[in-house]
């Protein structure tokens, strides 16, 4: 369903001349999915490279240590394909500026989007806040 997931939304990208695409988190079930089907996800995605995909980590892949996302990038990525690991402001295109707030871990108790208000951007830039969220509970 991921894979297919990305595959619609490629073609939808393509169809619609999108220069990004946003990716709040939860790419993969685990931090530490298998090389395989971390690589079929990137090859999926660099299919469509007329579009930049910014990927950020969320709590089922965060950003660890030895994890996905730095065997992803220790084999290389397209292009194409941009993991945003670091709460620090992206340009995305000219103009457009993404504010990512990587999930780090599992579970955060602390808003990792306070620092948007402060952060840096061109003037008259657009400014993205992309994050994953978080459920304080299922009742």
């Amino acid at each position: 369903a991921r894979l297919d997931a990305i595959e619609r939304i490629g073609a939808a990208a393509n169809e619609n001349a999108a220069a990004f695409v946003l990716v709040a988190g939860d790419l993969f079930d685990h931090f530490a999915p298998s090389d395989r089907t971390a690589l079929e996800a990137v090859a999926r995605m660099a299919k469509y490279g007329a579009t930049k995909w910014f990927v950020i980590p969320g709590n089922h892949d965060p950003h660890r240590a030895d994890g996905v996302w730095d065997r992803l990038q220790a084999r290389g990525l397209p292009d194409n394909v941009r993991p945003l690991l670091a709460p620090e402001p992206c340009i995305a295109a000219p103009g457009a500026v993404i504010l990512p707030a990587p999930l780090l871990r599992k579970s955060e108790t602390r808003d990792l989007t306070e620092w948007w208000d402060a952060a840096p951007s061109e003037s008259g830039a657009v400014r993205i806040g992309l994050a994953h969220g978080a459920i304080s509970g299922f009742s």
